[in-house]
């Protein structure tokens, strides 16, 4: 890893301005991946029921549950 920043820090500042925005770029579309990822993943919402079993009410993701006002 130090020899990567090492030859970044050696090229000529167009070079170097292009790496970071390719890295910006994996950066972002990581960052896509992992939103639309918790996005599709469920988590279930569970009350306590009369035989001691837990019983599913609802089924939100986590952007729903972290904007929820409940």
């Amino acid at each position: 890893m130090k020899n990567i920043f090492r030859a970044m820090l050696e090229q000529d500042m167009g070079k170097q301005a292009k790496l970071v925005e390719i890295a910006t770029l994996i950066v972002f579309f990581l960052l896509l991946f992992v939103a639309s990822w918790l996005w599709q993943f469920k988590i279930d919402i569970t009350v306590p029921g009369p035989a001691g079993e837990r019983i599913v009410i609802d089924q939100v993701n986590i952007f729903e549950l972290l904007l929820s006002k409940k």
